[in-house]
């Protein structure tokens, strides 16, 4: 996900977003934002009119809200990207100790 959707789910502003495998999927499921063909001028306008006219519709509940931070936050990556990297690198080992 682009880094400035999340910052605006964030602050609770809805948006119009390409029509993408990832990202409509990621906002019509909760909600949030609208998915638009961002090749069609028309389809943008309307979008962004559409989210304007019902902004009320597109504001997250607080449990939503909640629900999202515990699923897409930073403090909610974390342990995921950390085990990651212990199965890249185990914690203790030396993976360059033979260059020299």
């Amino acid at each position: 996900m682009p880094n400035k959707l999340l910052q605006g789910v964030f602050a609770g502003l809805p948006a119009a977003v390409a029509n993408l495998p990832n990202m409509r999927p990621f906002v019509e499921k909760r909600c949030m934002s609208k998915a638009t063909d961002v090749t069609d001028p028309v389809s943008i306008i309307e979008t962004v009119q559409n989210l304007y006219d019902d902004r009320a519709s597109y504001r997250l509940a607080p449990n939503k809200f909640d629900d999202l931070v515990k699923l897409i936050s930073w403090e909610a990556q974390a342990d995921r990207l950390y085990d990651l990297y212990e199965t890249l690198v185990p914690i203790g080992s030396q993976p360059y100790s033979s260059i020299t």
